[in-house]
């Protein structure tokens, strides 16, 4: 005996919701297990962390800013400019590859798959360890750091370019090659304008997100302030510490609305 339409779709709905069910109930299964693996699920871990705020606050208060001028201004200066050119040099290494990684912008339809590969293995390596690689080879100082951000940039910017530029609308394109234009008219006059805010945004996100990798790259010796920061904690001035913390906070905030700024001025030009 045939079915009604309308009870063949509640069975669909239904095994579609189970199917949902099972899904979340496993990976919440899979969180619960990671978490008391962890020991984030031991509730005398944080009865202890507790315990020793006391301390922690009489040892880091009131913060110490007396050496800014003397010791701490040019590392600042050097995370800021670490950043600065590894996001820049990963937006000029990032848009060629992702212009050939791009389905229907790439020149040859067998050139996406590699280039997609090579762009995966940029970003397989955290920054940390490819400063520790470039520190050995290249010495202690901020050109180590600079590289190092500029290649994991540059994997991250152009997985998300050419993933921005395929979803372009098809039909600005259409129009360009119909007045005869070539293949970079059309990435400059159709496919740029269409992404350009997107484009804006993942650059200026990746920028925010190398500062606070070069405050890290520092400690293991790339240049800028995290220096700085390992240096006060293993000579135990937990004063300065803290008056390094609240420096690199104030800076994220600052470059945080620096790209708010840039991001209105150049989606409204």
């Amino acid at each position: 005996m045939t079915q009604p339409p309308w009870q063949r779709q509640w069975r669909i709905l239904f095994w579609q919701r189970i199917r949902t069910l099972v899904t979340i109930l496993g990976l919440t299964g899979v969180v619960i297990t990671c978490a008391w693996a962890s020991g984030m699920l031991d509730v005398r871990l944080f009865w202890r962390l507790l315990g020793r705020l006391d301390f922690l606050i009489q040892q880091t208060l009131p913060p110490d800013f007396s050496p800014f001028s003397r010791h701490w201004l040019q590392p600042l200066r050097d995370t800021l400019i670490m950043s600065v050119v590894g996001t820049a040099g990963g937006v000029v290494l990032a848009v060629p590859m992702a212009l050939l990684a791009a389905r229907g912008l790439s020149p040859h339809r067998l050139l996406p798959a590699p280039v997609r590969s090579f762009l995966g293995g940029l970003r397989t390596i955290p920054e940390l360890l490819l400063a520790i690689g470039l520190v050995i080879l290249l010495g202690p100082g901020m050109v180590a750091g600079c590289v190092a951000l500029m290649i994991h940039s540059a994997g991250m910017l152009g997985k998300f370019y050419h993933e921005i530029m395929e979803h372009a609308q098809p039909e600005p394109l259409m129009a360009v090659r119909s007045c005869g234009g070539n293949r970079f008219q059309v990435i400059t006059h159709g496919v740029i304008p269409q992404v350009w805010p997107q484009l804006i945004d993942v650059t200026l996100f990746r920028w925010e997100c190398n500062i606070r990798a070069a405050v890290v790259l520092g400690i293991i010796g790339a240049g800028g302030i995290g220096s700085e920061i390992i240096i006060a904690q293993r000579v135990l001035k937990y004063q300065e510490l803290s008056a390094l913390i609240l420096i690199i906070l104030a800076l994220v905030i600052l470059v945080d609305w620096c790209s708010s700024f840039l991001r209105k001025r150049m989606v409204a030009a």
